[in-house]
């Protein structure tokens, strides 16, 4: 399942990603969410996906799966990079 965190390492502070928004940073931000909407409306849809919801999709794998027997734990994540773009306004 998708999910989202404000912090930039597992172990990292929640202020992580509020600290690092400047003013200069709105630009990029908005023209590559823009871009990349159907990865945005994923994620949304992702993160806000309740614990049934979940347990759907994991039926979806493994159609004898008992949700509630699952434990759900964060496997990785990663940072995505945006970056200035004179054409585009920001790219991934």
């Amino acid at each position: 399942y998708g999910g989202f965190s404000p912090k930039f390492l597992k172990t990292g502070s929640f202020l992580d990603l509020p600290l690092s928004v400047r003013p200069s940073h709105l630009v990029p931000m908005l023209a590559v969410a823009k871009d990349n909407l159907g990865l945005v409306k994923y994620l949304d849809s992702e993160v806000l996906k309740t614990r049934e919801g979940k347990n759907v999709a994991l039926r979806e794998f493994f159609p004898e799966a008992v949700g509630e027997q699952w434990e759900l734990i964060t496997a990785g994540q990663r940072v995505q990079v945006i970056k200035k773009d004179p054409k585009k306004g920001g790219v991934l």
